[in-house]
């Protein structure tokens, strides 16, 4: 994941940018949640909150929403909480002015 999935979450083409963030939140079971390599992956689908595609954009918000849900706690991510807990009314911010753009249901269960 790290060598080919993560490489792509910073690619200049934006296909692949949203493929690797549908992949990092599709995947994000398999990852140890309090690894450096998780804390990485969750600032750089943050900051990709704000890339200038829509499709981008998109899937950077549904991916966060599995790299924040813990199974084992049914709750959020201690180590993200940490990460995202300052940048939280920005993130709020741009998954509403998202969910005026493309309103879709997995936007609603971000928020959720």
């Amino acid at each position: 994941m790290e060598n080919c999935i993560a490489t792509d979450l910073q690619s200049s083409i934006h296909h692949l940018r949203a493929r690797a963030c549908w992949a990092m939140g599709h995947l994000a079971i398999l990852v140890d949640k309090n690894s450096e390599f998780f804390i990485k992956v969750v600032r750089c689908v943050v900051a990709m909150l704000r890339d200038p595609q829509l499709p981008v954009r998109f899937q950077a918000c549904v991916a966060l929403r599995w790299l924040i849900h813990d199974a084992s706690t049914r709750g959020p991510t201690v180590t993200v909480q940490a990460v995202i807990g300052e940048q939280l009314p920005q993130i709020m911010e741009q998954l509403f002015t998202l969910m005026d753009q493309v309103g879709s249901d997995e936007l609603v269960q971000t928020l959720e």
